[in-house]
């Protein structure tokens, strides 16, 4: 709308501007253009100037309609303000009985009130409340915006069940009702600017800490309770090799050096 707006005062000042013209200059620009063409009689020109200036009006007069429309479903940042604040005050110290479970409840009772305290002058629409995330049933934030306002504010709105207990209707047949709708007090402020910049931080439970394993490997364990070094017995099997491949060519020999190992005697002797 702002858009059309511009157009329409844009083509009356054009409109005006080409019925301020002079006759002489028009006379030219057509001799220019064509010098064997008729001249054009005064009457022409003053006729001429009356429609211009007659479409200017018109263009403008749309203008300034679009203007008058545009200002009926926008809001300024005043108004908004002013309403935002009355809202506020009339929302403070509310009881309500609660029909919807959900929340809307709260959302359509701020949009209302903003609405009823914008005044003569302001919309009658265009107002929305926009719950945080983060939102809890006694605890919950709400960010109001209007169309045409680049203002926003943060209602806070905290609510606690009424000492009353609620409001249970009759049965169907008079009797005695199964249903209790349950009463509310609300406590509302509000902040300039959107929730996020209010909102609460979520507390999340911290994970326990990662547990480091200092347990070695099988071959590791076998290392440390093994009695002997690997170092030890990588030389051992070293020479049991060497022991069954000399048992296989020489086992005359081998049997001899087990048998001077066993009685302490050195060959020779």
């Amino acid at each position: 709308m702002t858009a059309m707006t511009t157009i329409c005062f844009a083509l009356a000042v054009v409109m005006a501007a080409a019925g301020c013209v002079k006759a002489d200059r028009v006379r030219a620009w057509r001799h220019g253009f064509n010098p064997s063409a008729d001249e054009l009689p005064s009457s022409a020109f003053v006729a001429g100037r009356a429609v211009f200036f007659v479409l200017a009006g018109i263009m403008a007069f749309q203008g300034f309609q679009l203007l008058a429309v545009s200002d009926d479903v926008s809001w300024s940042d005043s108004e908004l303000t002013k309403a935002v604040q009355g809202a506020t005050t009339a929302l403070d110290a509310r009881s309500y009985f609660e029909i919807d479970s959900v929340g809307n409840d709260i959302k359509s009772m701020i949009e209302d009130e903003v609405v009823q305290h914008g005044g003569g002058d302001a919309p009658q629409s265009g107002v929305d409340a926009f719950p945080a995330d983060t939102n809890t049933a006694k605890d919950a934030d709400y960010t109001i915006k209007a169309d045409g306002a680049k203002a926003a504010f943060c209602m806070h709105v905290k609510r606690t069940e009424s000492k009353d207990g609620g409001y249970t209707p009759p049965g169907v047949a008079g009797g005695e009702g199964t249903v209790t709708i349950p009463e509310y007090e609300l406590a509302a402020t509000v902040d300039e600017g959107s929730a996020d910049a209010f909102r609460r931080p979520t507390v999340r439970p911290v994970p326990p800490p990662a547990t480091v394993s200092h347990r070695k490997s099988s071959r590791a364990d076998d290392d440390s309770e093994h009695p002997i070094p690997r170092v030890h017995r990588s030389f051992l099997a070293t020479a049991l090799a060497f022991t069954a491949l000399a048992e296989d060519r020489y086992p005359f020999a081998v049997q001899r050096a087990k048998q001077v190992e066993k009685n302490g005697v050195r060959e020779g002797a």
